[in-house]
């Protein structure tokens, strides 16, 4: 048989052996690990934002508790009575009612001409000399 370039042989062995399909299996092979690794923080990323959600539905959960009860507290005769009393004035028959007028924060000390109208001004030590001398 004549030896033609055509009609030889195909050697696996020299192909798999060869620089071209040794730099092909590591181009593959890198791009294989990026696509992993981006996947990996992907996955991380989502299991991540799974536990915050979580952790906002235990929250709401526990605050739609809290709002349930203050609802069922609301709708208590007591709490009903207790801010008809406090907030519309309201008596039950026979009741008086007393209103206590607020006393200003600010007040001045009768008998003192120098005495600041608010002793929180004034040091320990001056407050001790003006008891003392001061008429």
């Amino acid at each position: 048989m004549p030896s033609n370039k055509y009609n030889q042989k195909f050697n696996f062995n020299k192909i798999l052996h060869s620089r071209l399909f040794l730099a092909i299996g590591v181009a593959v092979l890198i791009l294989v690990s990026v696509a992993l690794s981006k996947e990996v923080v992907r996955r991380y990323a989502v299991n991540r934002e799974i536990n915050q959600l979580k952790k906002d539905v235990g929250d709401l959960e526990k605050r739609n508790a809290e709002l349930a009860d203050l609802i069922q507290y609301i709708n208590t005769e007591d709490f009903q009575e207790k801010e008809a009393r406090t907030k519309l004035g309201l008596a039950k028959p026979g009741e008086k009612v007393i209103v206590i007028p607020d006393i200003p924060e600010q007040q001045t000390v009768e008998g003192t001409n120098n005495l600041p109208a608010n002793l929180e001004e004034m040091s320990n030590p001056q407050r001790w000399w003006n008891y003392f001398f001061s008429q």
